[in-house]
């Protein structure tokens, strides 16, 4: 099965050590691609993280990265990510960019849900570049699911 990431867990972003952990799964890069829906995809709060918002139909085509995972990386996924708490994951199509492969893809992909509508008011991305790289593996290396999905709520709070 394949899962779609377009944040910090992309190659060289903070948190790809949860992909190249042989321990939390299978996970092998497929290809770059992009959405086929638009995603509001915003780079938020003062940590700079990025969210995709669960709102179709605005915003922009998301570039990022197809991986194809077992069930025991999903499951670390969904943990990763505080599914579905946090983030809702589900079904998308997405289209591998510069000849990579010739079909479209249906992927796994985490939006962010039960967010507040000022934050469709952000500035949309088409793609996250990593920034503040060392902090967020920081955070990221140390918490725990219990204290990253804390985290989140904190960022909820603030936006």
């Amino acid at each position: 099965m394949y899962v779609f990431v377009y944040g910090t867990l992309k190659k060289n972003c903070p948190n790809s050590y949860v992909l190249e952990k042989s321990e939390n799964g299978k996970a092998e890069f497929v290809c770059e691609a992009r959405t086929e829906e638009l995603f509001p995809l915003i780079v938020a709060s003062k940590y700079e993280v990025p969210f995709l918002l669960d709102q179709t139909g605005i915003g922009n085509h998301v570039l990022g990265e197809v991986y194809d995972v077992d069930e025991k990386m999903l499951d670390t996924l969904d943990k990763f990510e505080g599914a579905p708490l946090l983030y809702k994951r589900r079904l998308e199509v997405v289209k591998p960019v510069n000849g990579q492969r010739d079909a479209s893809l249906s992927a796994w992909i985490f939006t962010f849900h039960s967010f507040h509508e000022k934050l469709l008011k952000e500035t949309f991305y088409d793609t996250y570049v990593c920034k503040n790289y060392d902090l967020l593996r920081s955070l990221s290396g140390k918490m725990s699911p219990e204290d990253r999905a804390q985290f989140f709520k904190d960022l909820r709070s603030e936006m």
